[in-house]
């Protein structure tokens, strides 16, 4: 979807391999890369994508909010925004335990899809999953965590 020159646009993914059941990926389009804006959503820090040449500030909400609401709780403020270091479990340093986590969820395992309420995976960690940006989490982001983890850099 092309938008209108200066009009965002909202977009609900259910197709994100990260989700749990019952949960979207929502997708607010700017223009440019982010570097020097926030973007959260209801409070909390919205993560950067770049899919198929979009540039999108992406959150997970549950699939029952509407457009509306989503418009209400998205907000910006000047600051630098998060950069994905790989490191979805919360620990200090990447570990081998991201890259499996990243496995998992490419493969839609059952302990991350039956996880209402986000307590065994946040949703930072789901989003940050997809190192790539690209949208999906794949086996390609797995081994780009491994990477990282024993060269120091993403591929």
């Amino acid at each position: 979807m092309i938008p209108l020159s200066g009009m965002p646009v909202i977009l609900f993914d259910s197709g994100y391999n990260g989700l749990p059941v019952g949960y979207v990926l929502l997708k607010y389009m700017v223009y440019g890369q982010p570097t020097d804006t926030v973007y959260t959503y209801g409070g909390d820090e919205m993560h950067y994508k770049l899919i198929d040449g979009q540039h999108y500030m992406t959150w997970i909400v549950d699939s029952s909010v509407d457009e509306e609401t989503a418009w209400r709780l998205i907000d910006s403020s000047e600051g630098i925004p998060t950069l994905n270091d790989g490191i979805l479990l919360g620990g200090a340093e990447i570990c081998i335990f991201d890259a499996q986590v990243a496995y998992d969820l490419a493969a839609n395992h059952a302990y991350y899809a039956d996880d209402d309420g986000f307590q065994r995976l946040s949703i930072t960690a789901r989003l940050k999953a997809d190192v790539d940006g690209d949208g999906q989490v794949t086996e390609a982001d797995a081994l780009a965590i491994q990477h990282k983890l024993h060269h120091g850099v993403f591929p």
